[in-house]
């Protein structure tokens, strides 16, 4: 029996729920690797740019702790699966799309 957790893949999570944190702020990567740098984590835009598309190693306690830090959130929010986008909770009015996860909801027939 295969069961499917959120904790699969909890590097994805993180930066998949970092980029949509980063987002409803309205920062750049810039400005998030400016922030981690400031907080004591040296970080490169280049650095967010690929961890938010999957291309950098697993994270690591110490971004995790730096991210949310950060973010001012608790660390549940970054590896949490739960809904992040406050303007439709993860679920856009039928007809729309989140601008945050990019989330189509299609109006019902």
């Amino acid at each position: 029996m295969t069961t499917t957790s959120r904790f699969t893949d909890p590097t994805k999570a993180v930066f998949r729920n970092a980029r949509l944190l980063r987002l409803q702020r309205g920062w750049t990567a810039q400005k998030l690797a400016d922030l981690l740098t400031e907080a004591g984590r040296p970080t490169a835009r280049s650095v967010v740019a690929k961890q938010e598309k999957g291309f950098k190693q697993a994270v690591t306690v110490d971004m995790l702790f730096a991210l949310a830090h950060v973010f001012e959130v608790p660390i549940d929010a970054l590896t949490g699966d739960g809904p992040l986008c406050q303007n439709c909770n993860d679920t856009p009015p039928a007809g729309y799309q989140c601008n945050l996860c990019g989330l189509t909801s299609h109006p019902s027939r």
